[in-house]
């Protein structure tokens, strides 16, 4: 697999662009990605087995799990200016980020793993970015997404753009292309796109249950 930003110093350049020359970042971590720009309470990152609370402009990496607790919330922005808002009590792995220069990215990948999420598409091409989770694979076209994922289900809404949502491990799909729509993944089912009904959860509600603010 192509890896990317394989020297500090390339990272250190691409993040000196976010204004974080000086953030802290895990030891022997080689590929430095972006940065939390926002942290609220209980955050933390592990990589390499080694588990770091998170502080408002630490630095992130490739393959690094981020959590949340309860009543808490990060912003992670990665140097092709995407930005995806952790809610409370969630999880995320930090897959893949193929490093092409300047600002932007080969191929921008994460792994949604538990809670509430809102992606917001920087400037890589629209075909660099994947979003997976237990349930689903979503490709992105140029959007802001919120997630919600649970043991049971992924719900994905369209805030703007197009999406394109495939079952995991299957070639079931759909897209949404219209705002507010949402598609609905389990392991054996997908359903929709749904057009929003008025007791549908979003990030927001997810944040505001949660405790956290939700001006991320």
């Amino acid at each position: 697999m192509a890896r990317a930003a394989k020297s500090f110093g390339i990272a250190s350049l691409a993040l000196a662009a976010l204004g974080c020359g000086a953030c802290w970042a895990p030891a022997g971590a080689a590929d430095l990605i972006g940065s939390a720009m926002i942290v609220e309470r209980d955050v933390h990152g592990t990589i390499e087995n080694a588990r770091y609370t998170k502080s408002a402009g630490d630095r992130v990496a490739r393959d690094e799990i981020i959590e949340t607790g309860p009543s808490s919330a990060t912003q992670i922005e990665f140097v092709d200016r995407t930005k995806l808002s952790v809610g409370p009590s969630s999880q995320v792995k930090l897959d893949e980020f193929v490093y092409s220069g300047g600002d932007k990215a080969r191929k921008v990948a994460v792994e949604l793993l538990k809670g509430g999420f809102r992606f917001v598409s920087g400037r890589s091409g629209q075909r660099a970015y994947e979003i997976r989770t237990p349930h689903a694979v979503i490709g992105v076209r140029g959007t802001t997404i919120g997630f919600i994922v649970t043991e049971e289900s992924t719900t994905v809404i369209l805030k703007q753009g197009a999406i394109s949502v495939c079952r995991r491990g299957t070639r079931t799909c759909s897209t949404a292309r219209r705002a507010e729509q949402r598609i609905v993944v389990g392991r054996t089912v997908l359903q929709g796109p749904i057009n929003k009904r008025p007791n549908d959860l979003d990030f927001a509600d997810w944040c505001r249950g949660g405790g956290a603010s939700c001006g991320l």
